[in-house]
């Protein structure tokens, strides 16, 4: 395969350099050289520290009322189908974390005063293993060759490991998405019996006894299995749940489902939370909020 944008590669019988450079700029981490606005645009390049730079130039620092947080991009967890053209290829465990770790400490180093969340995984499988243990989900290889350790707490293990040696924390806040997987729930039916159910899914963000009622099949337990595993991998850390959505935000159910989230999340603690996407105006979801 070819080396190509960001260290992906071509996979098998298929080669994207063609579509990536119709559609994509090359991302880089750091620039080597000053910093400009505007941006050079005859490189071919785009690079992130030159961008919070901008930021911070226009905005101010984090601290003074610039711009606080920094997601490490989204979902790379599934970029290989959300995103096949740039990076076709699965990740695996060392490229979540490499990939993670160069951009932090770009931004880290423009803005030491921002909060950096990571690695703001999809969902439920991506919690457990990397894309390279797919379709394989049984055998693991990938998460085998990590110690075994599910993905999450492994990612958390080795950041504070980095932080340690360098003095410096870089991962601020823990962060996920966090979908209900029970038919039709978060696809917005209903119906007398998915109604019934998107409210009992709630349960899954917090009660260790409800067995969720989708192809998961057992206890989520969202917000304390993630709270464990930071006290135990990476204490200090916060929770981010940045994507969530319980759906039918328009009908007096899914406003019940929000209200009940928006509580829950007050209730355990949870960070920093944001709605995928927005109800609509004066809806009963608007009004939830």
């Amino acid at each position: 395969g070819n080396a190509l944008f960001n260290g992906s590669k071509a996979i098998k019988g298929y080669n994207p350099a063609t579509n990536q450079i119709k559609t994509s700029v090359k991302s880089y981490a750091r620039k080597k050289g000053p910093f400009q606005f505007p941006p050079n645009t005859s490189d071919g390049a785009v690079y992130q520290d030159e961008w919070v730079n901008h930021l911070v130039q226009k905005f101010g620092k984090a601290d003074s009322g610039g711009v606080q947080f920094y997601a490490m991009d989204n979902e790379p967890d599934i970029w290989d189908s959300t995103h096949t053209d740039v990076h076709p290829v699965r990740m695996g465990y060392d490229q979540l974390l490499t990939t993670f770790l160069e951009y932090a400490t770009a931004v880290k180093a423009v803005d030491p005063t921002a909060k950096v969340t990571g690695p703001v995984s999809w969902g439920w499988t991506g919690y457990f293993q990397s894309p390279k243990d797919r379709p394989d989900w049984n055998g693991r290889p990938d998460r085998k060759a990590h110690g075994d350790l599910p993905f999450i707490p492994w990612f958390l293990q080795q950041t504070k490991k980095h932080d340690d040696n360098t003095g410096k924390r870089i991962l601020d806040v823990l962060d996920i998405h966090y979908y209900p997987q029970t038919a039709g729930v978060f696809e917005g039916k209903t119906d007398a019996q998915v109604n019934a159910a998107r409210i009992r899914s709630v349960k899954s963000l917090w009660d260790p006894t409800y067995k969720d009622e989708s192809w998961i099949g057992e206890q989520v337990k969202l917000i304390p299995r993630m709270k464990d595993w930071i006290n135990q991998y990476y204490p200090g850390t916060k929770l981010g749940i940045t994507e969530w959505n319980f759906g039918a935000d328009s009908t007096q159910n899914g406003a019940v489902a929000i209200a009940d989230t928006l509580g829950i999340f007050g209730k355990f603690d949870v960070f920093l939370a944001n709605y995928w996407t927005a109800p609509k105006p004066k809806s009963p979801g608007y009004f939830a909020f």
